[in-house]
């Protein structure tokens, strides 16, 4: 579970680099906390120019010193090199108290001009100084991967798809999916975007969501129209899109199934977020609690919004229906440990998914009803026999529980 990061924790490492995770979104409460740190003396600058050279860089750099430490850089054409410009950097904080020097936007420092700055930095950088950096995106070209050693990643937790991209082995590829709302996809903590088109799209979800599926599965749930060698060839062309866009091969194929290669280690949303509610709902109240509020907070929205597609809608479905019983399960673990509020609010997301459920609308009526609110409850109660009479034929009347009717003239009562 990913609890309260602190920056100090992170500080108190051996790494003398810290990456803010980029898909971490308190970055900012980090920063603010780093600044305020009284172990070091801070130094804070925002590359707020894309594509910056490492000359441009240094004059920022040395403007923040000027201003926030009152030192004096040399100009970058008397330094020569970034190499040597990281040397006196280095030199010269030797000579001083502990420096934090953080270095916000540096999504925005051009790789291949800052990239053997940054080398001499992570080489030489002294004890105990040290550099946080903060992006949109994970820095590998600036970095390169054989400084991890140097470098940390802050925070992770693999709860809330935020992993350690710092130690991704050089012969292994970290796949993130993110496939709840319009979908996204992360390579070695890089976002990829370059889609040739829809139909890849959709075969690399479904080969993602499946895990091994068969050619004939794949066939009829794309191309069941065509015939076996039309939608063979199809199906090669889009694969072969998808290993573009990779850059690798995201299958294999082996005993009659296509698997996601061995060199892959996958990061799946959907997939976290199952096994999250399977082990929220089997443990107790107190245990259960930070592990289904870390599921709910994966399900940012339906699974694939922008997409068609049979399978695709099936499995929008179910997974819409696994964040329903979530938060009913979460509203009733509430409710047992006297989080009243939290209580209704999670019985409220689950029936706004799936109104019909009484089991889940007696005890947020008997909640509003605890709490005098019985314009509230008697609203539930409405939605309920409204979301009832719809999946039932116009003339039967839903038959409701004695429990929910005797709730219902509670609360009619409480007016």
């Amino acid at each position: 579970m990913l609890s309260n990061p602190s920056i100090a924790l992170a500080l108190s490492s051996s790494a003398q680099f810290i990456v803010l995770h980029p898909n971490y979104r308190k970055r900012y409460h980090l920063l603010s906390s780093a600044l305020t740190n009284s172990a070091f003396s801070p130094i804070y600058l925002d590359v707020h120019t894309k594509e910056t050279t490492w000359q441009q860089f240094w004059q920022l750099l040395s403007q923040a010193y000027c201003e926030q430490a009152a030192l004096h850089l040399p100009e970058p054409s008397q330094l020569g090199s970034p190499e040597v410009a990281a040397s006196y950097l280095c030199n010269l904080l030797a000579t001083r108290a502990p420096h934090l020097l953080i270095l916000d936007s540096s999504d925005n420092l051009q790789p291949d001009s800052c990239r053997s700055f940054f080398a001499a930095l992570v080489e030489r950088l002294p004890q105990p100084s040290k550099v946080i950096l903060s992006g949109r995106t994970w820095l590998a070209e600036l970095l390169g991967r054989a400084s991890h050693n140097a470098v940390i990643c802050y925070p992770t937790a693999e709860a809330a798809m935020l992993h350690d991209y710092s130690t991704i082995p050089a012969d292994r590829h970290l796949l993130e999916v993110y496939a709840h709302a319009d979908g996204r996809i992360v390579v070695d903590g890089i976002e990829s975007k370059n889609w040739e088109g829809q139909l890849p799209r959709a075969l690399f979800y479904f080969f993602i969501d499946r895990g091994m599926v068969t050619r004939d599965a794949i066939f009829q749930s794309f191309w069941s129209e065509l015939s076996e060698r039309e939608a063979t060839n199809v199906f090669h062309v889009t694969k072969r899109k998808i290993h573009e866009m990779l850059g690798f091969n995201l299958t294999v194929y082996c005993s009659g199934y296509y698997h996601i290669a061995p060199e892959i280690d996958l990061r799946y949303d959907s997939q976290v977020f199952l096994n999250l509610i399977q082990q929220g709902e089997s443990a107790e109240p107190e245990e259960g609690i930070p592990l289904l509020e870390s599921a709910i907070r994966l399900y940012r929205s339906d699974f694939l919004r922008g997409l068609k597609g049979q399978w695709i809608e099936q499995r929008r479905d179910q997974l819409r229906a696994q964040m329903a019983e979530a938060c009913a399960v979460l509203g009733r673990f509430y409710e047992q440990t006297e989080r009243d509020l939290k209580a209704i609010n999670a019985y409220e997301r689950a029936l706004a998914i799936q109104p019909y459920r009484e089991e889940w609308a007696r005890p947020l009526m008997s909640l509003y009803a605890m709490h005098r609110q019985p314009k509230r409850g008697l609203a539930v109660f409405e939605r309920l026999e409204a979301a009832l009479l719809k999946q039932n034929a116009p003339a039967d009347k839903p038959k409701l529980d004695k429990r929910t009717q005797d709730l219902a003239a509670k609360l009619r009562r409480m007016l």
